[in-house]
C-alpha cells in the first residue's frame, strides 16, 4: 500500500534584523487580502490559504481538506497551519510567551485566560496575515468570482509585478513573469504557489519588536511560503512546503521556535469527517512524524487508509550547542552523550571547567574554577557559579548549567505516568565537543550550520547540485 507524505521543507533563519527593499517596507500583513489558493499537481489534491495554513478553513464547505488520490473524495489533513513563539519581555518588564500562527484555528489564550487568543475584541486576526502586492486582485475570466494565491500555473493569478523584485536593474518588478524560486520564469516544479505573511497586526502583549515602526507588534517576523508539488513518480506522493521565516524588527531575539500544527482527518472524505480514531506516532532518528487511522476503515466504509506524514527538510541545527543535533557526525570524532552527563556537577577550587562567551559567537574557553566563581551574562540575567556547589543541568534553558561547554544536552521529557512511563532524551547517543580534551573539536558535522557554505557532509555532486549549496 502506498503511503500519502505530505513533507514540509523547513528553512528556518534565526536573523539579525534584516534590512529590506524601499518597496517592501512599507508593506504589512492585511486580512482583507486573505484568498486561498489550490495545489493538485500530483496525486494529492488540497486547498491552501495565504496565512500559512494548508486544508480546510472553518465556514469555508468548498475546500478540499488534504485529498488523496486526487480525485477519489478521501481525505487526510483537515488542516495544518505554521506557528512562530518568541518568550520577550513586554514594556512592563513582564516575561511574555507570543505566538504567531495563520489565521486557520484557535490555538489558546497563548498567556493567560482572559486572553482573546488569536483574534481581537472586533474580530481582528491576531494572526499571520497576508502582504498586499503577491496575487492579482483585479477580476479575470479565470477567478469567478474572487482572487486567488499566485500559482505559477496561473498566469493570470501572478500580479502585475511583485514588490520583492523591484531591486532588479534591468527588470524592476519583473512585470508578466513568474516569481519563482529557482528564477525569473523558471517552472521547474509542475505546481509552485508563493505568498507572503507577517504577524504585524498580532497585538496581544505590550511588546514592540521594530524601535522604527511603532505600530508593528507580534515578533516582528515575516514568511516568504512557497508549495511544489512534481508529478514525477518518484514524488508524487508529496507536496513540499518552504517556509523562510526572517526577522524584520529591531529586536534580536534570544529563544524563538517555529513549528507546525497538524489537525489530521484520517479516513475522511472531502464531504464527512472520521477524525475519532487517528492517531501518531514519532519517528525521531528519522525526523519524521505520521498519523493513522486506527480501525483503518474511513468514512463510508472505504479501507485500506493511508497515512499522513510530516517530515522536516533543511531545518538548521543549533550551531552552538556542542551537539551533532542531526546524529550525522558518528564517525568524525567527538564523544558520546550518555545519562551521566546529567547529574549534577560539582567542581573545586583550581578544577577545570569550560566557560562560553555568550556574547561571542558562543565561544568557549577552559579556565580553572576560581574561589569567587563564575560569572556569565545572558538572556538579560546574571548567573554565579560557585565552587563546591552541585551545578545541575537545567532543561532547554539555552545555557551550559554544569560547565561542561555543552548546552541542554538533557533535552527530553518523560511521557506517561508510573510504570509505564518513558524517558526520552533527544540527544542520548548522539556526539558532541570535550572541550576539555579537544575531543570532537574537528568534527564539522558538529555544530554544523545550513549558511556556511560548506559541504559538512561531503554529499554534493557537480553533476546534480545545480546551485553547489545543499
Amino acid at each position: 500500500m502506498r503511503r500519502f507524505i505530505y513533507i514540509p521543507t523547513i528553512v528556518f533563519l534565526m536573523a539579525l534584523p534584516l534590512v529590506l527593499l524601499a518597496q517592501m517596507d512599507d508593506l504589512h500583513g492585511d486580512q482583507n487580502y486573505s484568498m486561498s489558493g489550490l495545489h493538485s499537481g500530483n496525486m494529492i489534491r488540497t486547498t491552501f490559504w495565504n496565512d500559512g495554513q494548508l486544508g480546510q478553513r472553518v465556514n469555508s464547505p468548498e475546500d478540499i481538506p488534504g485529498e488523496w488520490p486526487i480525485n477519489s473524495g478521501r481525505a487526510y489533513n483537515a488542516k495544518t497551519v505554521i506557528l512562530v513563539q518568541g518568550e520577550v519581555k513586554d514594556i512592563y518588564g513582564e516575561t511574555k510567551h507570543i505566538q504567531s500562527e495563520a489565521n486557520g484555528t484557535r490555538t489558546g489564550g497563548q498567556d493567560n485566560s482572559e486572553s482573546n487568543g488569536d483574534w481581537g475584541p472586533n474580530g481582528e486576526w491576531w494572526t499571520f496575515c497576508p502582504l498586499p502586492g503577491f496575487a492579482n486582485m483585479e477580476p479575470t475570466e479565470e477567478q469567478s468570482d474572487k482572487p486567488r494565491v499566485a500559482m505559477s500555473h496561473w498566469d493570470w493569478s501572478w500580479p502585475q509585478t511583485w514588490p520583492d523584485k523591484y531591486d532588479d536593474p534591468v527588470d524592476p518588478g519583473w512585470s508578466k513573469s513568474w516569481n519563482g524560486y529557482f528564477g525569473k520564469n523558471v517552472l521547474n516544479a509542475d505546481q509552485e504557489s508563493y505568498y507572503v505573511v507577517d504577524d504585524y497586526n498580532n497585538r496581544e502583549f505590550a511588546f514592540y519588536p521594530d524601535s522604527t515602526d511603532s505600530l508593528r507588534r507580534g515578533l516582528g517576523m515575516r514568511v516568504t511560503i512557497r508549495g511544489f508539488q512534481w508529478s514525477n513518480v518518484l514524488v508524487e506522493d508529496i507536496l513540499f512546503m518552504l517556509y523562510d521565516v526572517k526577522n524584520i524588527g529591531t529586536h534580536n531575539h534570544d529563544k524563538l521556535n517555529f513549528g507546525i500544527m497538524s489537525c489530521p482527518g484520517i479516513g475522511a472524505t472531502t464531504s464527512a469527517a472520521d477524525n475519532t480514531d487517528d492517531g501518531g506516532r514519532y519517528d525521531l532518528e528519522e525526523d519524521f512524524g505520521y498519523h493513522y487511522d486506527e480501525n483503518n476503515i474511513g468514512a463510508g466504509g472505504w479501507s485500506p487508509v493511508g497515512l499522513y506524514g510530516l517530515a522536516y527538510f533543511e531545518s538548521p541545527g543549533n550551531p552552538y550547542d556542542g551537539i551533532d543535533n542531526d546524529g550525522d557526525g558518528g564517525f568524525n570524532g567527538g564523544s558520546t552523550i550518555d545519562e551521566s552527563m546529567f547529574e549534577p556537577v560539582t567542581y573545586q577550587i583550581g578544577e577545570d571547567v569550560v566557560v562560553i562567551d555568550y556574547q561571542n559567537e558562543f565561544s568557549r574557553s577552559v579556565v580553572p574554577m576560581p574561589e569567587e566563581g563564575i560569572t556569565v551574562n545572558y538572556l538579560g540575567s546574571e548567573t554565579l557559579f560557585l565552587p563546591n556547589v552541585p551545578l545541575p543541568e537545567q532543561k532547554n534553558n539555552l545555557i551550559d548549567d554544569n560547565l561542561n561547554g555543552i548546552i541542554d544536552e538533557n533535552n527530553g521529557e518523560v511521557f506517561g505516568e508510573g510504570e509505564s512511563a518513558i524517558e526520552r532524551y533527544l540527544y542520548l547517543g548522539l556526539n558532541y565537543i570535550n572541550y576539555k580534551t579537544n575531543d570532537g573539536v574537528d568534527n564539522i558535522l558538529i555544530d554544523e550550520r545550513r549558511d556556511d557554505g560548506i559541504d559538512n557532509d561531503g554529499d554534493w555532486d557537480v553533476l546534480n547540485d545545480d546551485v553547489g549549496l545543499d
